[in-house]
Parts: structure tokens; C-alpha cells; sequence
């Protein structure tokens, strides 16, 4: 006691001590407040003041303890260390976080290391202002670095307070427990996986406990690939004599709602806003837009089923994609072709697709496009394609996936650094904007061109997730609901006879694509599926699956097509 008292005393009396001291416990509290804060915005729309105040007392006394914990290495080299780790521990959940409203798992880090790298190279992590509080306590981090040596004399006087102050954070605790929820355990809390669920946890606990939990309970493959639902057996005799060719365009982060967007009275995807009036339209789709990123996209439509949170599906090795509806066009004589301006082994693309039924993946390598930005431009993407179908004798699918329009929207500087937009000031509204009217316009060359050559062809042209914007110039389609992240793309279906209709009351689904592509091409197919032929007008159904749980379209399509954005839009 006499030591603890002596060393008061001689914090006290000298002045750079106390400052030192000051700065230490500052840090501490800083520290916290980071740790804090990113707990708070991982917990969404579900957030509450009590959340952030209840995590920052148990924050304080861990960060004191880990400091002085630190304090009593010789070589600095362990707290840079520690601190590196958790900076990017907290970074690396933050980004997937605010791209997927999701968590980050300790399988997803694994299998998506690869692809972590390539987005990081290439500029592509989303980074939102939510970052920022990265760095809250980075200037009194430097100064502990600085002076490290004089710094770890001190750290005796900081033993007492930590002490207390976690004393005091565990009686916190244990009332809260006690008062929260004390009749159910860690893992009964965890069930089901889902994210509201996993949102309790982290709430509660925070997102290493949550990870805990998720490596205990969600760690044979066979449970995830029992996760995906495929909805009930529909089958069909052939109905066409002449198959038609199928062209699938997947068009990377297509909002519902720049079809609709203006510049100057100008629309700026001027083709695929008169596809409106000239194609059957779907103003809203639900996409699925969970731990796969683009992929869970091509896994959803291509399969009829919900991709899975907390996983890449496409890179489930016994998945056996036996329900893509590209096997039952192969059997029906469909060539089956991909086009991808990226790497084709990229999310193991290479190996899913043959799974699938396609005949051949061409990435960028097979195509020898150049590399333009991150992967090749969408107009040579299109042109190689289209050079590649123009022996086939037909039918054949064709299935192209743009990459132009990636976050952060750079790539087309690299294509043309005509600035079409000069007004919108914020760079990245003003790179989206340019990216998509570079796209429309490559899309518009295509499909006309292939219209000419192939007139007995149906056109899919739709959007694989939202763009992640959401500035006062232009926001995103899409709402949060319970901390669930709802996604609205556009959907067009070009006909061979120039079929019109537009849906005013629900959302399609990506799980409606399998059937309505199967039905379009008239073949005998065999298909589980828990979705609706969007070409059969007017008898979509009334729910639609939504992370395990369902929701009414009319609800979905009213809550979006309802938010301020979007009814400020629509009467544009």
C-alpha cells in the first residue's frame, strides 16, 4: 500500500508525469470509446444510447488492462503489434459490415483472403465516414510509441484505477445479466444464425464472443450447405419447337434507381430508361447481396435459391449445383457461355460454373483483354463475346457479367476521363454517374448489334447488388430494416416479340430468374424453386425469402419505393 501511495506521490510532484499519466489515461478512454463506437454501428438500425454507454464502461477497465499489460514489455514492438491488430480487426469488420450489413466470420477472412487482397490492390474496399473512428486515439498512440521507455515507468499509478473501474464494470455486468435475459445461454441467444440473432450478441457481448460462438456452431460445411432452401419441384415438357438464344447481362452495382435519374433533363442511362416503355420491366428486385459479394448474385439466379449470410456459397466444395437451370439448357443443346472482364478464378468462379453446366468461363486471360483500371473495360467485354458467339449456329446462353461500374467507380477514368456530369461535385456520385452512362451506352451498342444478328433472342439485363451510395446527390435503393439490408435493382426482359409490361406492386426476387429463363426457352426442365415466372404477368407470388425469414412484396416495393429519395426520383 505504501508503494501504491509512494508512487501517487511521485506522479504528483513531477510535472511530466502527470503529463504522461494524463495522456495515458486519456488513451485508455479513447480506446474505449473507439472499441465502443464500432460496436454501436454494427448494431445498425438497432442501436440504442444505452448500447454505446453500457459497452464503453466495460471497455474502459479492458483497455486500461491490456495497456498496462503491455507497458510491462521491454520492446515496444508488442504494443505496435497489438495495436496494428486490432486497427485492422476493427477495419477489415467495419468494411464488410457497411458493403453487406453482415458480420465478418473467421471463415469468411479464410476463404476470401485471395479476393480480400485483389480489392484491397485495387482500391476497392468500401470505406465509409464510420471509419474515421479508426483513428480517434491514434495521435496518443504515436506518443506512447515515441516515448515508450519513460512512458512504461509510469504505468504503476494506472494498476488502481483499472482495479476499480473493473470492479465496477462487472457488477455492471452481472446486474445486466441478471436483468437482461439470465434464463438462456450464450449459444441459445446465437440460434437461429441469423443476423438479427447475431446482432444480440454483439450487442450484449460484442463481435469476439459472437465469433466464438459462430466457430463452435457454424463450422461443418454440411450445415451450410443445408442452409440453402430450394423451394418445391416445378418441371415442363417442351413447349417451343426453336429454342431461342438467351443473353443473361449481369451489370454491376445498377441501382433501381438511377434508371430513373436525370442530369440536365437528360436521363443518365438513357438506353436502359427507355427500355422501360419497350422491354417487361421490374423496377424493383430483390437482390441477394450476403457473404459472397457479386457472386452470391450469380449463385441466387443461377440456382433459384437465397445465397447464404455468413459465407461465400460459391465456394461451398460440396455444393454440387445440381439445380442450375444451365444444366437443364445444356441438356436441351444449349451452348452455355460466361464472359467476365476479371480473373475467372477469382471467388473460384472457374470451378463453379463448370459445376454448374457452362461449357466454358472466359475471364480475362481467355478473352487477352487488356487491364483496364481493375479488369477489363465493359465495351471490349462485350465486344469479345459477341466475337466469340458469331460462329454459333445456335440456341445458346450467354451469360456476360460487366465490371466497369465497381466501387469506388474509378475505372472508367481509365476508359474515358470525359466528365459528363461537371455540376455534381461529389467525386463519387460523379464517378458512379459516369460509370453507369459508359455502360448503358456499352450495352445499348451490344444488344442492338445482337438484335440484328440474333432476332430470336430473349435480353436479361438487371443489376447484381446496390452501389453503396447514399449522399444527399444521389442514395442508393435500398432500406434498413431490423439491421437487415433490403437491395433493389432493376430488372428488364427484351422479347422476341417485343413484349411490354410494367410490375407497379411488387418486387421480383432473384430467385424468380431460374423459372422465368427455363419457361422463356421453352425446353423440358425439372427445377426446385420457391420462385414465380416474372413473365407471367400479374401472378408473382406474395412473399419472397429474405435471411430466413419472409416478407410481403408489397411491402418491400411500398417501403422503397417510398423512402425520400426515391419519391423525390420518381416524380422526376
Amino acid at each position: 500500500m505504501a508503494s501504491c501511495f509512494s508512487n501517487y506521490k511521485n506522479l504528483i510532484n513531477d510535472k511530466q508525469n502527470r503529463i504522461s499519466f494524463v495522456l495515458l489515461v486519456a488513451f485508455v478512454v479513447l480506446n474505449a470509446v473507439k472499441v465502443s463506437l464500432f460496436n454501436f454501428v454494427l448494431l445498425g438500425d438497432l442501436g440504442r444510447l444505452w448500447d454505446f454507454i453500457y459497452k464503453l464502461i466495460l471497455s474502459i477497465p479492458f483497455s486500461a488492462f491490456f495497456l498496462y499489460l503491455f507497458l510491462n514489455f521491454k520492446k515496444r514492438w508488442i504494443f505496435l503489434s497489438a495495436y496494428i491488430l486490432q486497427t485492422a480487426y476493427i477495419f477489415a469488420n467495419l468494411a464488410y459490415y457497411l458493403y453487406f450489413y453482415s458480420y465478418l466470420h473467421i471463415f469468411q477472412w479464410i476463404f476470401l483472403l485471395s479476393e480480400g487482397f485483389t480489392m484491397t490492390a485495387n482500391l476497392m474496399i468500401p470505406v465509409g465516414i464510420e471509419m474515421i473512428l479508426i483513428f480517434i486515439d491514434l495521435p496518443l498512440f504515436i506518443y506512447i510509441i515515441i516515448k515508450y521507455n519513460f512512458v512504461k515507468k509510469i504505468k504503476q499509478p494506472l494498476l488502481l484505477p483499472a482495479i476499480l473501474v473493473s470492479v465496477i464494470a462487472v457488477l455492471v455486468f452481472i446486474f445486466s445479466e441478471i436483468y437482461y435475459d439470465a434464463n438462456k445461454s450464450l449459444v441459445e441467444k446465437a440460434e437461429p444464425a441469423a443476423i438479427n440473432s447475431e446482432t444480440v450478441l454483439v450487442k450484449r457481448y460484442g463481435t469476439v464472443v459472437n465469433e466464438v460462438i459462430n466457430v463452435f456452431t457454424n463450422t461443418n460445411e454440411e450445415e451450410r450447405v443445408e442452409k440453402v432452401k430450394f423451394g418445391k419441384p416445378y418441371s415442363s415438357e417442351q413447349t417451343k419447337e426453336e429454342f431461342p438464344n438467351i443473353f443473361y447481362i449481369q451489370v454491376e452495382s445498377l441501382d433501381a434507381g438511377i434508371i430513373y435519374e436525370k442530369y440536365n433533363g437528360e436521363y443518365v442511362a438513357p438506353f436502359l430508361a427507355s427500355l422501360r416503355e419497350k422491354s417487361v420491366y421490374y423496377p424493383y428486385t430483390l437482390s441477394y447481396h450476403l457473404g459472397g459479394g457479386t457472386s452470391d448474385c450469380e449463385f441466387s439466379t443461377l440456382n433459384g435459391v437465397e445465397a447464404i449470410a455468413g459465407f461465400p456459397a460459391i465456394k461451398l466444395k460440396s455444393f454440387d449445383f445440381s439445380n442450375s437451370f444451365v444444366h437443364d439448357l445444356k441438356a436441351s443443346g444449349y451452348a452455355t457461355y460466361a464472359f467476365h472482364s476479371n480473373e475467372a478464378d477469382f471467388f473460384t468462379r472457374d470451378e463453379a460454373y463448370a459445376k454448374m453446366g457452362y461449357d466454358s468461363f472466359f475471364g480475362i486471360k481467355e478473352l487477352e483483354l487488356e487491364e483496364k483500371g481493375w479488369g477489363a473495360s465493359d465495351g471490349d467485354l462485350f465486344d469479345a463475346a459477341f466475337k466469340k458467339l458469331e460462329n454459333e449456329k445456335g440456341p445458346f446462353f450467354a451469360h456476360i457479367i460487366t465490371m466497369t461500374s465497381h466501387e469506388p467507380y474509378t475505372n472508367i477514368s481509365k476508359i474515358d476521363d470525359t466528365d459528363y456530369f461537371p455540376d455534381i461535385l461529389n467525386s463519387e456520385v460523379n464517378n458512379y454517374f459516369n460509370s453507369i452512362k459508359y455502360v448503358d451506352s456499352c450495352i445499348e451498342k451490344f444488344v442492338t448489334e445482337a438484335l440484328e444478328k440474333y432476332p430470336n433472342s430473349y435480353f436479361y439485363i438487371f443489376g447484381d447488388h446496390c452501389s453503396g451510395i447514399n449522399e444527399e446527390e444521389y442514395a442508393m435503393s435500398s432500406y434498413v430494416l431490423n439491421n437487415k439490408h433490403f437491395e433493389l435493382v432493376p430488372t428488364f426482359i427484351i422479347t422476341p416479340d417485343k413484349l411490354t409490361y410494367k410490375e407497379e406492386e411488387r418486387v421480383a426476387s432473384f430467385r424468380d430468374f431460374a423459372l422465368t429463363v427455363l419457361n422463356s426457352a421453352g425446353i423440358k426442365y425439372d427445377i426446385l424453386s420457391e420462385g414465380f415466372d416474372l413473365l407471367d404477368f400479374g401472378n408473382i407470388g406474395k412473399e419472397v425469402s429474405f435471411r430466413e425469414e419472409y416478407y410481403d412484396r408489397k411491402v418491400i416495393y411500398e417501403n422503397i419505393a417510398s423512402a425520400k429519395y426515391h419519391r423525390d426520383l420518381l416524380k422526376k
